[in-house]
């Protein structure tokens, strides 16, 4: 990958252009999770699955906000903190159509100080706030990558079975050959990973499309080179796609926590936000990959969803595993659709351990965080403490179940709840210090009606997939 990708020109500053924040950060959010939708879709209904997946993207846009201007709102704090002590930095940065505006219309913007949002919430929340943060985030973030190595060996061994072995020691060797990619991947920073994330990114679109081409083919065809034991009697069309509901009640307790789970990346934007070259930029890049990422889903999901119908699989790129059988380009197709997920959360551990990593120190080292980041050597002890333990619980248990439910009560707080408080309160406490509010990201979308509405919602969304969780059981 050439530099241009980092760096515009001699006279520029360097960073991640438009097109590769958007590629890092489509990596962060479409993991292997999105692949349930469309079963999803199908259970609780298709309009239902929209109107769901549509709100679940708003409320993420929104939450982006919440975080972006939070951020920025903290470095203004801290700015003037250290402004009051006589220690004035001259780089803190605001909106350059507002710079010389009355200093109550300023607008500030995210700058280079990179607060991590255990640092916000202790800044806005106050510690017992940031202590349940950091254990929350580490819940969700270490469920993530235990699940992220199961995923990955299960596939390979069943995929790709290793000869004169069985299942269990290929799964455990193809562990060990994760781990070796995976946690020195983590130790890098995210300017030294472009290339490979900006590779298994169109890798990702490669195989939404191929998933999109081949269904919508399936559909326009009427034949169906797929092997469904549902299929009737005299055509080539499943049964199943002659009946579909637009809405099923009794079922939308299995849609919303997939579709709210399907936009959670929230916990890593600061570290997402640190390379990116133009930060008045972050709201639109998150958004527009945010977009993205709906129109892919729902695509995905109404395609796969009215063709197979009862037979789609929980984990639908697996309906491609009789795909085209018996021909060269069917079995291309259909290794590369089923393997693909696998490969590619070795682009999503990284990233998340960089996240869960970054915390961690910033909880161990609190206002002192700022003087050791820059030491390459403890942030990497900090990343291999976020990536080992994953890795090593995943060689005792490979079949997550009950675990990988409830990290994903913590993922909707960390990324729902916290935001929305941490606008409100980020607001009050520059109020209180006489600062004017107003940020680079601030609009009718951040408003305190708005914000209290989101951390309601929140809590009512944890309850209700709480209380269904216990149900099932």
């Amino acid at each position: 990958m050439s530099a241009s990708i980092v760096q515009s020109g001699e006279n520029e500053p360097e960073g991640f252009s438009f097109m590769v924040a958007i590629a890092f950060t489509l990596n962060y959010i479409m993991g292997t999770g999105f692949l349930t939708l469309p079963w999803a879709f199908y259970e609780a209904g298709l309009g239902a699955g929209v109107f769901i997946l549509s709100i679940s993207c708003l409320v993420a846009v929104i939450s982006v906000f919440f975080i972006l201007e939070s951020i920025a709102r903290g470095e203004m704090l801290e700015e003037h903190a250290i402004s009051l002590s006589g220690k004035v930095r001259t780089n803190y940065q605001y909106d350059s159509i507002n710079k010389e505006e009355p200093n109550d219309r300023a607008h500030y913007i995210v700058d280079e100080l990179k607060i991590e949002i255990p640092e916000l919430c202790e800044l806005f929340l106050g510690m017992n706030a940031r202590r349940l943060y950091t254990l929350l985030i580490s819940i969700y973030m270490y469920g993530s990558l235990w699940a992220y190595s199961t995923v990955f060996a299960n596939a390979l061994a069943v995929q790709i079975p290793l000869p004169l072995v069985d299942w269990n020691i290929s799964y455990c060797i193809y562990l060990v050959v994760f781990g070796m990619i995976v946690v020195p991947s983590s130790c890098l920073e995210l300017k030294e990973q472009v290339f490979f994330q900006v590779l298994l990114a169109w890798g990702r679109v490669i195989m939404v499309i191929l998933m999109v081409v081949t269904t919508a083919a399936a559909h326009l065809t009427g034949l169906n080179p797929f092997d469904l034991a549902d299929a009737p009697t005299g055509t080539d069309v499943p049964k199943s796609d002659m009946n579909h509901s637009l809405v099923n009640p009794s079922r939308l307790y299995l849609l919303i926590p997939i579709a709210f789970y399907a936009n959670i990346f929230h916990h890593s934007i600061p570290a997402l936000s640190e390379p990116v070259r133009d930060k008045s930029q972050l709201g639109a890049i998150y958004a527009t990959t945010l977009v993205l990422c709906f129109f892919a889903y729902s695509a995905i999901s109404i395609l796969i969803a009215t063709f197979f119908g009862s037979d789609t699989k929980s984990s639908s790129n697996l309906n491609w595993e009789t795909y085209a059988e018996g021909t060269v380009v069917g079995g291309m197709i259909s290794f590369f659709i089923v393997l693909f997920p696998a490969l590619d959360v070795a682009s999503a551990f990284p990233l998340n351990a960089i996240t869960l990593g970054n915390n961690l120190m910033s909880f161990y080292y609190r206002e002192e965080v700022h003087n050791v980041e820059g030491t390459r050597y403890v942030r990497v002890r900090y990343r291999i403490l976020a990536a080992v333990p994953s890795l090593i619980a995943a060689f005792f248990v490979s079949d997550l179940g009950l675990i990988s439910d409830y990290t994903g009560l913590a993922g909707f707080a960390i990324a729902l709840l916290y935001p929305a408080l941490l606008s409100m309160y980020s607001k009050r406490t520059l109020v209180d210090n006489g600062l004017p509010i107003m940020t680079k990201y601030s609009s009718i979308l951040t408003s305190q009606y708005v914000s209290g509405s989101i951390a309601i919602f929140s809590v009512l969304l944890i309850a209700f997939v709480f209380i269904s969780l216990i149900l099932q059981k």
